[in-house]
Order: C-alpha cells, then sequence, then structure tokens
C-alpha cells in the first residue's frame, strides 16, 4: 500500500511573500495537489474564522495563507470561493432575525388569543436556517417578515470583513460564501454514528473540489482541531449548537464531528495554518504557540495525524482521528503516511499544552 503524503514547510512570519512561498512549496510537494484541480472546476475554501479578540491573538486562518491558496488555486484555472459559517460571529445575526421579525408583526397580533399566539411564537424562536424564513409572512401584506437583503451584513456579524478576507476577495476576485444565510442540503452522512444526516451549506453540494483551510489549534471538546473539526462550519449555527449540546450531553460529539465530515465530497483536501497554533484553553481562549510552520495533504486524515504527532499526541488518541480512520475517511496511522519536507522530528514540540486529555 502506497504512502499518504503529507508536506510540512517552515514559515517564521505572516509576510506575504514568506506565506506564498511556503505555500506553493508546500502544495509543490504533493504533485497529487494540483493534478486534482482543472480549469473552471469550482473550488470552495472552508476557511477558518471562528472570532476575532480584542487582544489581537490569532485564532483564526491568517488573511496571508487565505490569500496564498487562493492566487495558487486560481492559476490551476478554476474560480474560487471562501466560505465560513462562524458560530460565535452568527449570533448578532440571529437576534437581529428574530428581533425584526417581531417588530414587523408588532400590532398585528392584538386580541389573539393565548392558544394562537403561542404556536406563533414558539416557531419564530426555533427557527434554525435562512431557508425557513420563506415560511413567515406578514398577515396583512403577505409578503415575507425578513429577508437575507434586510440584515445588512456588517460590523459585528460580517466575519470576512473582521477577520481580513474580504481584502483577500477584492484583491483575487474570489466569491465569499457566508454560510448561515445559504439554503441548506440534507445529506445521509456515510458513518452516521450520530447524525443521519446532515444539514448542510448548498455552497457544499455546489463545490467540485473543497479545502479545508484551518487553524492548529486545541479544543475543548476535540482535543486537537485541524482539517476535520474545521467542517463543522458547514452546519448553521443554530442547528449547530443543537448538535454541539446534545452530542456533548450523550458523550458523542466527536461521532458527531466526523459525520458532518464524512458528507464533505469529493473527500477534501487541506493546507493549514499553523504559523502560529493555539494551545491550552482552545480554540478561542488559548494562547499563541509559534510553530512556524504550513502543512498541506490531500488527505484531511492524515494531516491531521500528523498534526498530532507535532503537538505530541498519539493520532489514535484523538478521537476525531482515530474515528475518521476507522470509518475509512483517511489514513490515521503515522507508518502509513509519508511526511514530506520538513521531518517531524526537527519541528515537533511535544510539551503543548491542552485543556483536556482524550476520555
Amino acid at each position: 500500500m502506497s504512502k499518504v503524503p503529507v508536506a510540512i514547510v517552515e514559515c517564521d512570519s505572516y509576510n506575504r511573500e514568506k506565506v506564498d512561498a511556503a505555500v506553493r512549496t508546500a502544495v509543490g510537494l504533493l504533485p497529487e495537489f494540483t493534478s486534482s484541480i482543472t480549469p473552471n472546476m469550482r473550488v470552495l475554501f472552508k476557511v477558518n474564522l471562528t472570532w476575532q479578540l480584542e487582544d489581537g491573538r490569532s485564532i483564526t486562518t491568517h488573511p496571508s495563507v487565505v490569500l496564498a491558496a487562493a492566487r495558487l488555486v486560481q492559476e490551476c484555472g478554476a474560480t474560487v470561493t471562501l466560505g465560513e459559517g462562524s458560530g460565535w460571529s452568527a449570533h448578532p445575526m440571529w437576534r437581529k432575525i428574530r428581533s425584526l421579525m417581531f417588530e414587523r408583526l408588532h400590532g398585528t397580533m392584538k386580541g389573539r388569543k393565548f392558544h394562537e399566539l403561542e404556536p406563533l411564537y414558539d416557531s419564530l424562536m426555533s427557527v434554525k436556517t435562512v431557508s425557513e424564513l420563506s415560511r413567515f409572512t406578514h398577515p396583512d401584506t403577505h409578503e415575507p417578515l425578513v429577508r437575507v437583503e434586510d440584515l445588512g451584513i456588517g460590523s459585528d456579524i460580517d466575519v470576512f470583513s473582521n477577520a481580513g478576507i474580504q481584502d483577500v476577495a477584492d484583491e483575487t476576485g474570489a466569491r465569499l460564501a457566508f454560510f448561515d444565510t445559504e439554503e441548506t442540503v440534507e445529506i445521509p452522512s456515510p458513518t452516521a454514528r450520530y447524525l443521519a444526516t446532515v444539514p448542510a451549506c448548498k455552497s457544499i453540494a455546489e463545490a467540485d473540489r473543497i479545502i479545508s483551510l484551518c487553524k492548529i489549534k486545541t479544543h475543548d471538546d476535540a482535543i486537537l482541531t485541524g482539517g476535520i473539526k474545521n467542517f463543522f462550519g458547514i452546519v448553521p449555527t443554530p442547528v449547530r449548537g443543537g448538535f454541539h449540546s446534545t452530542s456533548k450531553f450523550g458523550g458523542m460529539i466527536n461521532e458527531m464531528l466526523v459525520d458532518v465530515f464524512s458528507v464533505v465530497k469529493p473527500p477534501p483536501m487541506v493546507i493549514s495554518d499553523a504559523v502560529v497554533a493555539i494551545e491550552g484553553k482552545g480554540p478561542i481562549f488559548g494562547e499563541e504557540r509559534r510553530m512556524n510552520l504550513i502543512l498541506a495533504s490531500t488527505d484531511c486524515v492524515a494531516h491531521d495525524a500528523v498534526m498530532c504527532a507535532l503537538t505530541g499526541k498519539d493520532p489514535m488518541e484523538i478521537p476525531t482521528v482515530r474515528l475518521a480512520h476507522e470509518s475509512g475517511l483517511g489514513q490515521g496511522l503515522l507508518e502509513n503516511i509519508e511526511v514530506r519536507g520538513t521531518p517531524v522530528e526537527k519541528v515537533a514540540q511535544p510539551d503543548w499544552k491542552f485543556s483536556l486529555n482524550p476520555e
């Protein structure tokens, strides 16, 4: 059996030229990467834009990494979409949606009795996807209570501008896809350990090739987050919140994450930002850890296995890697992985701090 390649390239800053060179070197070590991208292909990059911290800590995929990856793919003749459905940043949007709905119904409900208003109130509060909004219309005009264009996405809601990704789109001509304002598609989960189907954003279903542009970080539930965990963002935020809470309550959060990952087809590739990683209480409240690395692979599971080795963990101790490997979604055993570029032994940092230990 041939080994699965993962590239590791050193990169000591977020200087545009250095990052561009590192990304090109990493992908250049993987002929399988660019050969799978053909002219006119629709390539979706799933970036990681969790939240923007006022203290400037680097917890999101750096725009210089996104820029380098987008340019490289565009040179193959493909069209590029940069997508995310950031959980934390989407909460203000949903507060605004509900506020607009109640505001536009104000004065039209007078005289209605409890048994009439309770189901309406409950249904308004339980809306979870933008595609559901069309069923709520004003009783007088029969027009939708809220349209996506009413939301005025910006400031605290606009994850792309806040993270510097809007600038990348402006410079490259890439399309932006905010997953929380897209229609969803129910996709059967091949693994179905926790979720029989996954409500994924429409961009995932329409892309010809998908690449995880992740940030290497510790995670308070998944231990480490990289290529696999990054795809949790393809599920709309309100639905994602329910998945997270119930799976954590039932001790199945990693099974749920792998179910979501399993619906991404064709199997996604990955380029990761490990110039500055996050250790400790990640993915948001941890501490910066300088690794000075860019990683790439055609296999997210193999990438995450190498990520484990770099941070002092056995990949089979990380549930998402183990479960994805056991499910045939990628290669999680280090002995079956070929590291190209910088050897793991040269740049590994086995003294990483984690917010929790494996179950």
